[in-house]
């Protein structure tokens, strides 16, 4: 059972880890400016 027997050649195979990985990256940067925000409104009203 190769991945080639799912009819996926193996460029893209790693074509949809390389855009999974940027999608996760993404992910993680917004989840971070979003916490940086968040604590920077927090700070302020005090």
């Amino acid at each position: 059972m190769g991945i080639r027997d799912w009819g996926l050649g193996i460029g893209d195979w790693e074509n949809c880890q390389l855009e999974l990985q940027a999608k996760i990256r993404y992910g993680r940067l917004k989840k971070t400016i979003n916490t940086a925000a968040s604590i920077r409104q927090n700070f302020y009203r005090k």
